[in-house]
């Protein structure tokens, strides 16, 4: 009996000195230790973002990039982050390539020609926001942007027409009167050459 006792306590002492030595008592802690340390630096990640400290969001975001289930949103977060800090090369590539997996997704595609105006791609942009006002007609903030892009491109016959389609199709527009008065200027301006020009 003495010998059986004296062997458990040997095989016991054993066993705990394996569990000790190995660390992990349980199976599968390290996979939940790592997917918690990246769940981390996600939350720092949206800390600095929240506190628009981009550069510093954007290094957390990239700590992000090799977790599988957080990889989506810190990819998105950081193309954000580059937007935010004008980085339009950077903030480019990955909505190109987060469209590129969701051709149907309206946001990302208003978020590339933004970033196309941005880098001064106006016939993009006018591309991009024209196929998104001919999809979704009711969405104000399309047509608006398109004639914003209209503005800055200079092609006035484009935003008297885009106008007219704005006041028929969303009278309660705030732009409305800002893209009125930007004609009238221009009319004026037109006028004063032609006067000074005779």
């Amino acid at each position: 009996m003495k010998k059986l006792l004296y062997i458990v306590c040997i095989f016991a002492s054993l066993l705990s000195f394996s569990c000790a030595s190995s660390g992990n008592l349980i199976p599968g802690q390290n996979k939940v230790k790592l997917q918690n340390i990246y769940s981390e630096y996600y939350n720092i990640a949206e800390a600095y973002f929240n506190l628009k400290n981009y550069s510093k969001a954007l290094t957390y975001y990239n700590l992000c990039l090799e977790n599988q289930s957080l990889h989506n949103n810190a990819y998105y977060k950081s193309g954000l982050c580059y937007i935010y800090t004008k980085k339009w090369d950077d903030a480019l590539q990955i909505f190109s390539e987060l469209y590129k997996n969701d051709a149907e997704n309206a946001s990302l595609k208003s978020t590339l020609a933004y970033i196309n105006f941005m880098k001064d791609d106006k016939e993009k942009a006018i591309s991009l926001y024209e196929e998104l006002y001919s999809q979704y007609p009711e969405n104000m903030e399309y047509l608006e942007n398109l004639i914003a892009v209209y503005i800055a491109k200079e092609d006035n016959s484009m935003v008297e027409e885009k106008l007219a389609v704005l006041k028929e199709n969303f009278p309660s527009s705030t732009k409305i009167s800002k893209i009125e008065e930007y004609l009238q200027k221009l009319n004026k301006e037109n006028q004063e050459e032609t006067s000074s020009a005779q």
